[in-house]
């Protein structure tokens, strides 16, 4: 993140891959990235959290659906 700050490039994408699994991980790294590049450059075109495991849990932090039991 820093590199793609410093480049100064508009066109530069960013797709962050694994270890993101719960609502609170991906808050986290949405954290890192803001305060690292601007505001307007976090968003669909820019920057990407390619997580499967993380759709379970974004549905059961904003109530759509039930935690499961392990």
């Amino acid at each position: 993140m820093e590199a793609i700050r410093d480049s100064g490039k508009e066109s530069v994408r960013f797709k962050l891959m694994g270890a993101i699994r719960t609502a609170r991980d991906a808050a986290g790294h949405l954290k890192i990235a803001t305060e690292l590049v601007r505001q307007e450059r976090i968003d669909r075109n820019h920057y990407r959290l390619g997580a499967s495991n993380l759709l379970g849990s974004l549905l059961v932090a904003i109530g759509f659906k039930e935690q499961e039991e392990n």
